[in-house]
């Protein structure tokens, strides 16, 4: 068995970094029915202690 698939090998390492958008948090939480105001709603969040919105966990 190789150690490598399609260019791809043992100990290679990839990143990726994305900006979570306020369109993905709306999308995540309609896909999900994930619709807590912690996710979605400023003046509840800010009651909360995080004291603003927080995205989804995944």
């Amino acid at each position: 068995m190789s150690d490598s698939i399609q260019g791809v090998s043992v100990g290679d390492t990839a990143t990726f970094e994305k900006t979570v958008s306020e369109q993905d948090i709306v999308d995540f939480a309609r896909v999900t029915g994930d619709e807590q105001p912690l996710h979605l709603d400023d003046a509840y969040a800010a009651t909360t202690r995080f004291k603003r919105r927080i995205a989804h966990g995944m």
